[in-house]
C-alpha cells in the first residue's frame, strides 16, 4: 500500500545519507580541491591561453606576457616577482639593451632586501656580479654577463660560484645566454623575456635610457612547479591585472 512505499523510501534515504559509502562521498567533497595544474573543462578564466599548446592559462599557467609602459612599472613588476623567493630561486634577464633588465632588478633586490631608495641598484656590468643580503640572511646574487663572450663556452666562471649561488642564493641573471650550452642554467627557473615596443615615432634606445616612457613587452616564462605557482598567484590574487595581455 501507499504506506508501506513511504517507509520503503524513508529507508532508502536514511542508507544513503548515514552509510558509510555516503559519509566518504561528503568527506571527499569537502577536503578535495582544484590545483593550479588540473585544467578544468569549463574555466571561468578563460582569456588566459597559451597559444602554443591551446591549454587554459589559468588552470595551467607557465607563461605570462605583460605590457610595461614606465620605468616605475618595471621596478613595480621585480618588487612583484620577489615575493615568497627563497634559496634556489634564479631569474634569466634576456632582452635587448636598455630593455629594462636592471630596472626590474632594482625592484625585485630593494624589495627583497628593504632598502631604501637612496640605496640604488647598478649593473655590475664591469664587475659581472653585485651581492645584496637580505633580512632573512640569503643573499642575492645580482649578475649581468654582458662582457662574457657568447661564442666561448669555456669561461672561467669558478669567482662567481655559480654552484652555491643557485643552491644558497637567489639569482638574477641578465645575460645568461653567456653561460654558454654547458648546462649550467638551472632547468627549475623564471625566464623574463623583454622587448622594447617600437613605432615610428619611437627613439632609439640604449642601455642608459631604462628610464624610457617606451613600454617593453615582457614576457614571464616558468620552468618547474614553484614558478608556475607564483604566476599562477600573480593571475589569482591580481597582481597584474593592469599589464596582463589579453590576446
Amino acid at each position: 500500500s501507499s504506506r508501506l512505499r513511504l517507509t520503503a523510501v524513508f529507508l532508502l534515504v536514511l542508507l544513503m545519507t548515514f552509510s558509510p559509502f555516503a559519509h566518504a562521498k561528503r568527506i571527499l567533497l569537502q577536503t578535495t580541491r582544484p590545483t593550479a595544474f588540473i585544467a578544468a573543462p569549463f574555466c571561468k578564466q578563460q582569456r588566459f591561453y597559451n597559444n602554443n599548446n591551446n591549454s587554459c592559462l589559468h588552470c595551467h599557467l607557465q607563461i605570462l606576457q605583460l605590457s610595461i609602459p614606465t620605468a616605475q612599472d618595471m621596478e613595480d613588476l621585480g618588487a612583484i616577482l620577489s615575493m615568497d623567493t627563497s634559496a634556489g630561486d634564479v631569474l634569466c634577464l634576456q632582452g635587448d639593451l636598455g630593455a629594462g633588465k636592471t630596472c626590474l632588478s632594482r625592484g625585485f633586490i630593494q624589495t627583497r632586501t628593504r632598502l631604501h631608495d637612496d640605496n640604488k641598484v647598478t649593473s655590475p656590468t664591469y664587475l659581472l656580479t653585485n651581492i645584496y643580503p637580505t633580512h632573512d640572511g640569503i643573499i642575492i646574487h645580482h649578475m649581468d654577463l654582458y662582457r662574457l663572450s657568447e661564442k666561448d663556452d669555456h669561461h672561467d666562471l669558478g669567482p662567481l660560484d655559480l654552484e652555491n649561488v643557485f643552491t644558497n642564493g637567489i639569482a638574477l641573471i641578465e645575460w645568461p645566454l653567456r653561460l654558454g650550452t654547458s648546462g649550467l642554467i638551472p632547468t627549475e627557473r623564471l625566464d623574463v623575456f623583454m622587448t622594447i615596443q617600437t613605432n615610428e615615432n619611437s627613439t632609439t634606445t640604449n642601455e642608459e635610457e631604462e628610464e624610457s616612457v617606451t613600454p617593453r613587452l615582457v614576457t614571464l616564462q616558468a620552468h618547474g612547479r614553484r614558478w608556475t605557482q607564483r604566476l599562477q598567484r600573480l593571475v589569482d590574487e591580481g597582481y597584474v591585472d593592469d599589464l596582463l595581455l589579453v590576446s
